[in-house]
Order: structure tokens, then sequence, then C-alpha cells
């Protein structure tokens, strides 16, 4: 049984160069004072957008998330986690706004959900993007990647083997969605204008069909936060250094400890 404890006074460093990643699942949380708890750091808006939730399990992943977001980001600010508070941009990407005591800027951050996972990651240095998706649990079709992948992708999937298939789609499907995030301009970035090729076991590249992004400008990793987990990180790069990945599991206002980091692939 988890005893609750505050960790909002535990203030958190974000060194230059470095992407934090945060992992939290909710089937395990349980216990209505802790869920309170969770409720109680919620603003009014946030509150409404959990109740329109038609199962329990979507209003528990939502007031999970939130919990995690808020307690987390606080304590990079030196904050309460009631005080923060949160904008989006014309396509839904959300973004700090202020909290007592200053703005808010310098933090980029950004979330990801699917079934019992939530990963949140965080950044000082430019804009990020995760995804992350669970590939035992869906099934991929091709017809998708037909339709709104590149040409070269959709024939890349129509050659692997039927019994790899569904993960290739996935290891696609969340670097695709990691690159929309982190640009925060949604579906106005049509996914058949650019893609990614598995060059090596561990490596992949990045191509833009048009002249409207660079792709040198962006760095991508693949990596599994569990079993049938499948998840991809984006950022945007400054330099010719790449960002240090640090990633911990948590539970909101209960414990975090530091979990290594699979990298199955980045790119070049």
């Amino acid at each position: 049984m988890l005893t609750p404890r505050s960790r909002t006074s535990d203030p958190l460093d974000l060194p230059p160069g470095e992407i934090h990643l945060w992992y939290s699942r909710f089937d395990d949380i349980g216990g209505e004072a802790i869920l309170s708890r969770y409720h109680a750091l919620l603003d009014d808006e946030e509150r409404r957008r959990g109740a329109r939730f038609h199962f329990e399990r979507d209003r528990l992943c939502h007031l999970v998330t939130r919990a995690l977001v808020r307690t987390t980001l606080a304590r990079y600010l030196d904050a309460r986690p009631e005080e923060l508070t949160f904008s989006a941009n014309a396509f839904g990407k959300p973004a700090l706004a202020t909290f007592p005591g200053g703005a808010a800027g310098r933090l980029e951050f950004n979330i990801s959900h699917t079934n019992c996972l939530t990963i949140l990651a965080v950044s000082g240095d430019g804009e990020i993007g995760v995804d992350v998706e669970n590939a035992g649990r869906r099934d991929a079709s091709i017809d998708i990647a037909n339709r709104f992948f590149s040409p070269a992708e959709a024939m890349a999937l129509r050659r692997t083997p039927a019994a790899r298939r569904s993960l290739a789609f996935f290891e696609l499907w969340t670097l695709k969605e990691s690159y929309v995030k982190a640009r925060g301009a949604g579906l106005s970035i049509p996914l058949d204008q650019f893609g990614f090729h598995f060059s090596a076991a561990d490596r992949l590249s990045f191509s833009v069909a048009a002249k409207q992004d660079d792709p040198s400008d962006w760095h991508f990793w693949q990596f599994h936060p569990g079993r049938d987990y499948v998840a991809a990180l984006c950022a945007r790069t400054t330099g010719s250094e790449r960002p240090a990945l640090v990633a911990w599991e948590t539970r909101p206002l209960l414990f975090d400890r530091g979990v290594p980091l699979r990298i199955t692939r980045q790119s070049e």
C-alpha cells in the first residue's frame, strides 16, 4: 500500500541539454483520499472537462494526467500545483501561461497517454512532442498507412513481414505524431508530406517533402516504456549536441523513482 506524501516542496532542476520524461500509470493508484487530493489541484475548466467523459476509466485518466502535469511542473517552477495556469494555441497544443511570481515561458512540455499509461515530457530548450501507443491492444491498419503516410512509408509497411507489421506501423505512427505535436500545428501538417526511414537497426532518418521545415532542426528518439508500449519523442535541437534523456516513474504526490530508458532508435 502506497503512503501519500507531498513532493511539491521538493524542487526539480532541469539542466540545459536535458529532456525529462515522466511515466505514470493510473490503474494501480486507487484510494479516494489520493484522488480527492488530485481533484483539489484542478481548476474549474479541468474539472468540467473531466466530468464530460462518459466512462469512469477515462475520467480517471484525465484526473491523474492533470495531477501529473500540475505537480511535476510545479516542482520545476518552485510553485504550488494549483497556482499554475495553462493556455493552448489555435491547434490545441497546451502551454504554461503564468503562475504567481512571474512568467513561465521557459518550460516546454507535452503529454501523451494510452490505456493505463501517461507520459509527460519536459524541456527548457525548445519545442518537444511525445506520443505513446499500446501496440499490443490495437490493430494497425495498412489502409491508414496507404491513405495518410508518405508513399515510401506505406511501401515499407507493405513489405514488412505480417508478424511484425503492426509494431512497425505504431513505430511510424508515434514518430509522426511526436513531430506534429512538437510543431504545434495539428493536422494542418499533412502526414504524407514528411516521413521516416529506418536506415539501420538503431537509427532513423527524417525527411520533409516541401520546404516547410528543416529536418536538421529536429531530433527523434524511439523507446519502449513498458511491454507492448511504443513511444517516440521529437525535440527541436540547437547546435550539434543531442539532448540527454532522463526518465522517472511517478505517482503524483505518492512517489517517484528514476528508471532506465531503453532507446531502440534515434535519428542520425
